[in-house]
């Protein structure tokens, strides 16, 4: 019922309890190349605190024609109380990490466009190409 369960080629697939009172923060990437630093942060201290990341383009999610394509960087916050996030979000801010805008996704965004990520180096553009971050 309130149960997800969406497989990424590279990893066996695992149980996780997606409910929509739950919080899902959604990190959003306008230049994506500039932020492996950051985004490889934010999936770091998210699975830290032992919460799970996946990640979609805006492209994915609506037309947006001529604008350039956005990566957002989703983290399943399973509490639902108001300071859902906030020792996650207290952790990015200590080590500085950048992103252009915090919104927040619902539970269907996250479970129907989500891929699972363990890193940056498993990020690939919405066409499937892996990102260039310089490696």
């Amino acid at each position: 019922m309130g149960n997800c369960e969406r497989s990424n080629r590279e990893h066996p697939p695992t149980r996780e309890l997606c409910l929509p009172n739950h919080f899902y923060a959604a990190y959003v990437f306008d230049q994506v190349e500039t932020h492996q630093k950051d985004i490889a942060t934010i999936i770091d201290e998210s699975q830290h605190l032992g919460y799970p990341v996946r990640y979609w383009w805006l492209s994915q999610a609506m037309n947006i024609q001529d604008n350039p394509d956005r990566l957002i960087v989703c983290v399943h916050h399973p509490n639902h109380d108001e300071n859902a996030g906030m020792d996650l979000l207290d952790s990015l801010y200590a080590k500085q990490v950048l992103f252009d805008e915090l919104d927040a996704a619902v539970r269907e965004e996250y479970v129907f466009l989500g891929r699972r990520v363990v890193g940056v180096e498993g990020i690939c553009k919405a066409n499937g190409e892996p990102v260039n971050f310089g490696l």
